[in-house]
C-alpha cells in the first residue's frame, strides 16, 4: 500500500520499511505475550516504531504535530499501564497471564481488593488508549490527520489488530488446539 507514496518521496525509504518491520514484529510480539512484561515490551516496539512512522516526513509540520500528540498520549497510557500492572503484582505476586487467572479463580471474589480492582481499571485504561475506544480516542483524529496515509493505515489497523486478538486470547475460553492460553 505504501508503494505510491514512497515512489513521490524523494528521500530513501528504507527508514519506512525498517520501522514497519519492527512495528510488525512488536505487534507480533505483543500476540504472543502470556506475561505482562513481554506484554509491556511488545506494546513499547510497537509505539516506538508507530511513532516514527507517523512523524516520519520530517519537514512538514503536520506529521511532526502528530507525533508530538501521539508521543504524549502513548507516555500517559504506559504511565497508566504500569501502574495498573504494579498493583495486579501487589496483589496477586505474579505478572503471568495463566497465573493470575488461577489466583483469582481460587481466592474469595467475595470482597473486592482494592488493588485489584484498581489495578484492572488502570490497566484497562491504557488498553483503552492504545485501542482508542470511547473515553480515551480523542487522540486519534489528530493523529491519523496528521500522519502520512500509509502509516494511518498502519496505526489504524495493526495496533488495534495485535491489541485485539491478545483480548480475545486472555478472555474467550481455549480450544482443544490451542497450545498458548491466557486462561
Amino acid at each position: 500500500m505504501s508503494y505510491g507514496y514512497l515512489a513521490v518521496r524523494r528521500e530513501q525509504p528504507e527508514e519506512f520499511n525498517l520501522l514497519v518491520l519492527v512495528a510488525t514484529l512488536g505487534a507480533a510480539a505483543l500476540v504472543a505475550s502470556d506475561h505482562f512484561a513481554s506484554f509491556f515490551l511488545g506494546l513499547k516496539t510497537l509505539s516506538i516504531s508507530l511513532l516514527g512512522l507517523i512523524a516520519d516526513p520530517c519537514g512538514h509540520e503536520n506529521p511532526i504535530e502528530a507525533g508530538v500528540k501521539y508521543v504524549i498520549l502513548a507516555g500517559v497510557s504506559s504511565a497508566l499501564l504500569l501502574f495498573g500492572m504494579a498493583l495486579v503484582y501487589a496483589r496477586l505476586g505474579t505478572l503471568e497471564f495463566d497465573r493470575i487467572a488461577a489466583l483469582l479463580s481460587t481466592t474469595d471474589s467475595a470482597s473486592p481488593d482494592l488493588y485489584w480492582l484498581t489495578g484492572l481499571a488502570l490497566t484497562f485504561t491504557g488498553i483503552g488508549f492504545k485501542l482508542s475506544v470511547v473515553p480515551f480516542h480523542m487522540w486519534a483524529p489528530d493523529v491519523y490527520q496528521g500522519a502520512p496515509a500509509p502509516a494511518a493505515a498502519f496505526v489504524a489497523v495493526v495496533s488495534k489488530s495485535a491489541m485485539f486478538a491478545l483480548l480475545l486470547r486472555c478472555f474467550l475460553p481455549p480450544t482443544p488446539t490451542a497450545s498458548v492460553r491466557c486462561r
